[in-house]
């Protein structure tokens, strides 16, 4: 099987999990097995999302919607539309559609799985929001494996229980226009920043390239770039987003500079320089969404705001033309509900970015009877992992109710329920259990379960993982098994109310699944 090295990586992917909240980007065509085997993913096209990004129009699809707004439908960003809606108290709440929003296999593991108009989608109330934002319900409905049409109601003033019962409110015709997106198409001007993902804007006028697969945000209206691959490549970002008509005031240390098509106002921080420019005005907007203003910030340059001014010349010079046309829309967007709407498991979103560790579909088969025929699978061959999968749902299930399975690396499985906890399972055939911890500078603590000597690494509150000898007693035998469990938000929920490091519950189910492993397949 593996070695020491692969047994910590295994094990620190687990442990990076507990706080993962950095999702995966990119645009796959089709899941595939890689050199692990097992069975590939569905395809699922990008096309129908490129196409929603580019022509879809967000203020058609809010249009009509059935809550009882104060405001029409009003750009928020290129992308985004929102409305105003009055509360019975007097305070006012907004929903939002968005158009492209990153929505990936982390994303569906983190949100309950519902259906709207027919449509599959996934919900979740967010109360873990900082100081400047309200809590929020989010209903996404995917338009491809990575992508959704998004609608969020924020709680500006009300409760967050409001807030949901109108979000799925607004989200039901929203979905039904779906069915017919060419009717819901842009009719602004063929320069609008709107027809324009930001990673094809920047890349188009300035012919860098696009950081697609490391996005940190999950807008179509915010991207990153470098000249070429590699870390110290000079680096900018754009971000477009809605805004008053004019520029704020320059501080003393700011000054506007003369671009192609209007000024820019150019911010310098010393390791990086920003330029503001406003990018379309909005006839008939709101005030403070009366523009789509964009800035754009570049850092490790030789001189940041020289090549901050060049990008935005660029790009002004670029949103001067018409943007390329889209293709024919789609007959339509979205899943129906109960159809496949991702390329990996969804239990693949609980380790992280799993496509670094090649997370792929597992098949329950007949477990190898005892330890020694166990280490002795050979962990490049597909069948381990189906093996280990078949071992972890079985064990798994009876402790954490209802649990969905999928195979990642080189033999392991990783298995997550509804209610935030997750664990991994694998075997290891070629160092003992006392060979870990200590070369790595991990702290390390002494376990002892199923009446078995054991080690736990890296302690944490939210993490609880247990590396116990394979073949009996003896930590000093070749042959280790590694149980690791986390805790999360339950599904669909999170909140700051909520605490995630409870390490009381997380080494309770982890000690439960590992006895179970042991007494059930190691002796």
């Amino acid at each position: 099987m593996k070695s020491r090295t692969a047994l910590l990586a295994a094990a620190l992917v687990a442990l990076v999990t507990a706080g993962c909240t950095t999702s995966i980007t990119g645009t796959p065509t089709a899941g595939t097995a890689g050199p692990s085997g097992g069975a590939a993913g569905p395809s699922i096209s990008e096309e129908p999302a490129d196409w929603a990004v580019q022509a879809l129009d967000p203020c058609a699809l809010l249009a009509d919607t059935p809550v009882n707004t104060t405001s029409n439908p009003f750009a928020t960003k290129p992308h985004n539309c929102g409305v105003e809606y009055t509360l019975p108290n007097g305070e006012k709440d907004r929903l939002v559609v968005r158009i492209g929003t990153t929505f990936d296999t982390f994303d569906r593991a983190q949100s309950s799985p519902t259906s709207v108009g027919g449509l599959r989608a996934y919900q979740i109330r967010d109360t873990e929001v900082d100081a400047y934002t309200p809590p929020q319900c989010v209903i996404d409905i995917p338009i491809s494996a990575t992508r959704s049409v998004q609608l969020e109601a924020l709680s500006l003033g009300g409760e967050l229980d409001k807030a949901c019962s109108n979000a799925r409110e607004a989200a039901e015709p929203v979905a039904a226009k779906l069915a017919d997106p060419g009717a819901n198409t842009r009719n602004g001007p063929p320069t609008s920043l709107g027809r324009w993902h930001a990673c094809d804007l920047l890349e188009t006028a300035t012919g860098l390239y696009a950081e697609r697969n490391k996005l940190g945000s999950s807008s179509a209206d915010q991207c990153s770039a470098v000249a070429e691959d590699s870390p110290d490549s000079p680096k900018t970002d754009i971000e477009s987003t809605g805004g008053p008509a004019t520029l704020e005031q320059p501080a003393s240390d700011d000054r506007l500079v003369t671009l192609p098509q209007g000024p820019g106002l150019q911010k310098s921080y010393g390791t990086f320089c920003t330029i503001t420019f406003v990018a379309e005005e909005l006839p008939g907007a709101p005030t403070d969404y009366a523009a789509q203003v964009t800035t754009l910030k570049t850092r490790g340059a030789q001189d940041n705001c020289t090549a901050a001014a060049d990008a935005a010349t660029k790009i002004q010079n670029t949103l001067a033309k018409p943007a390329p046309a889209p293709p024919a829309p789609p007959a339509k967007l979205g899943f129906a509900d109960g159809q496949t709407d991702d390329i990996l498991p969804i239990a693949c979103g609980r380790i992280g970015n799993a496509a670094s560790v090649n997370c792929r579909e597992a098949q329950q088969v007949d477990v190898p009877k005892g330890a020694r025929a166990l280490l002795a699978l050979d962990g490049k061959d597909p069948a381990t992992a189906n093996v280990t999968c078949t071992i972890l749902k079985n064990v798994a299930e009876p402790v954490i109710g209802p649990t969905e399975v999928a195979a990642f690396g080189d033999g392991s499985c990783v298995a997550a329920g509804d209610t935030g906890y997750s664990v991994t399972l694998g075997f290891w055939a070629a160092d003992p259990a006392t060979g870990y911890c200590a070369g790595f500078d991990l702290e390390r603590q002494d376990i002892r379960i199923a009446n078995r000597p054991g080690i736990r690494c890296s302690p944490s509150a939210a993490n609880f993982n247990a590396i116990m000898p394979a073949l009996g007693a003896d930590p000093g035998a070749p042959g280790v098994v590694l149980v690791d469990g986390t805790v999360d938000h339950p599904r669909g929920a999170r909140t700051s109310d909520q605490a995630v490091t409870d390490d009381t519950r997380v080494s309770q189910l982890t000690t439960k699944i590992i006895d179970g492993v042991i007494t059930q397949y190691l002796t």
